[in-house]
């Protein structure tokens, strides 16, 4: 796998280059280093509905305003993903998780373990939500992430809002560490933001359902599985069946 994911990075090489600019985002599919200075052309893309692919502390995903039921749209056109399937939020801060789910119901500081990291976790959404109606409708829950990154987590600040986030690819093709791998899809992005080759591999983050009081549930075991069940137990959380684990 290291092998041919360094010819297809190499093989995109020039069209980075030649798609970095030390302005703001000229055209759509444009490559930016995913770093602080570009992190305002982000945020105007953002504002306008647009999408970006952004860098995770696992995996790239496609971002947008989690609040703007245009873009919502445009996301599930990228991906070619059924209108059924649920889209996550990312939001820069613990303290941010309340405006968009539930979290009377866990107990003081849970959150503050498992965030940041490769981590989403499924609460109610609540009828204090903010989040656009558009946003996996009528579902009375949401999963939430605060990668581990800087650059996302910035951007979650400067955008003051929650972005809806998926993988960066389309929905029959495996998960992407390397903007090169869904170069094909760039044209459809106002921005690519590139941190070269992640290095968490392709598990993704690991899911876990908080939704009941005193419980959780493992959906998917991504790449956190043991140290994320750990900080659970720790917090007297009891483990739910196990047969219905995602792979």
């Amino acid at each position: 796998m290291a092998s041919s994911l360094a010819v297809a990075v190499g093989q995109c090489m020039s069209t980075l280059t030649s798609g970095v600019r030390d302005g703001g985002v000229q055209e759509s599919g444009v490559v930016l280093p995913a770093e602080e200075k570009y992190i305002r052309e982000a945020v105007e893309a953002l504002r306008g509905a647009e999408i970006i692919a952004v860098p995770t502390d696992t995996l790239y995903g496609f971002a947008c305003d989690a609040c703007s039921e245009r873009a919502v749209k445009r996301v599930y056109g990228i991906k070619g993903r059924s209108a059924t399937r649920p889209l996550a939020i990312c939001v820069a801060d613990v303290e941010d998780i309340g405006n968009y789910g539930t979290v009377g119901h866990l107990p003081d500081d849970l959150l503050g373990s498992l965030f940041p990291g490769p981590v989403t976790v499924i609460l109610p959404r609540g009828e204090g939500s903010k989040l656009h109606p558009s946003l996996n409708p009528g579902l009375p829950s949401i999963g939430v992430r605060i990668p581990d990154s800087s650059f996302i987590r910035n951007l979650c600040r400067q955008f003051r809002g929650a972005l809806a986030l998926t993988s960066a690819n389309s929905s029959s093709e495996q998960s992407t560490v390397a903007v090169a791998e869904f170069s094909h899809l760039w044209s459809q992005c106002s921005a690519v933001f590139d941190a070269r080759i992640l290095p968490a591999g392709r598990a993704g983050s690991t899911i876990v359902d908080l939704t009941s009081p005193g419980e959780f549930k493992v959906v998917r075991p991504g790449s956190a599985l043991s140290e994320t069940v750990e900080i659970l137990s720790r917090y007297n959380l009891t483990e739910r069946s196990q047969k219905d684990l995602k792979s």
